[in-house]
């Protein structure tokens, strides 16, 4: 008997890149599925072993950097775990084939670890499968349901490894960073200080030539190049 967990996943995968979307809850969705579906076998449809993720994990692959370069407070506030269940839970109900799940009579679902969590201990969370009756309510799905709410605007700062500054930031900006207090901070500081305030005096010089040249009977072109 095939694997009910992979032809569900694999089902799930399919209308994944059919309606595929660049948002970030759909990428970490899919980090989870690809994972799932490299260690799962083709038989043996009642064994299944979790394949448990942390949030560590899905950023540092979608960043595509090493495990040792992300911070994990930094990963926690991205990838917000209860908006992936949400994301997948609308897409199974609005996007797949209600046949095949109805045939197979799961839905896929994520589930979270309950034993673990506060300081220090990261939750681990897997793709899993329910009976399809659990989740899959009657009701039509609400406008505010949808898989996406685009009244939401989410900022997303990029890992430093992955930003590539120009030569001439690298000169203040270490890592991406720069210390407003460091020699560096206090040097970038009075440049712009006097820019300024050349700025400033370039202004005034040309305010204070357009007042007096009127009072000027004749200006010749030689003499307007040295004023200037």
């Amino acid at each position: 008997m095939k694997n009910k967990y992979l032809e569900l996943f694999e089902n799930l995968s399919n209308r994944l890149d059919f309606y595929h979307n660049e948002t970030k809850n759909q990428r970490y969705l899919r980090i989870m599925l690809e994972r799932r579906l490299k260690s799962l076998p083709e038989n043996e449809g009642d064994v299944y072993e979790p394949d448990r993720i942390t949030r560590k994990i899905i950023y540092a692959i979608d960043k595509n950097v090493s495990l040792d370069d992300i911070d994990s407070k930094e990963a926690q506030q991205q990838i917000n775990i209860s908006k992936i269940q949400k994301y997948l839970s609308d897409f199974v109900r609005t996007q797949m084939d209600s046949e095949i799940l109805n045939r197979i009579g799961y839905i896929p679902v994520i589930k979270v670890e309950s034993s673990r969590g506060g300081r220090g201990n990261e939750k681990a969370f897997w793709l899993d499968i329910e009976p399809v009756e659990l989740l899959l309510p009657s009701v039509a799905l609400e406008d505010e349901d949808s898989p996406e709410n685009y009244s939401e605007i989410i900022y997303v700062r990029e890992h430093n490894s992955t930003i590539k500054p120009s030569i001439l930031t690298r000169i203040f900006f270490k890592n991406g960073e720069l210390k407003m207090y460091s020699p560096k901070g206090l040097l970038l500081t009075a440049l712009m200080l006097i820019s300024l305030l050349i700025d400033i005096l370039i202004v005034l010089f040309a305010v204070l030539f357009i007042i007096f040249i009127k009072d000027l009977p004749s200006l010749s072109l030689t003499t307007a190049l040295i004023i200037l």
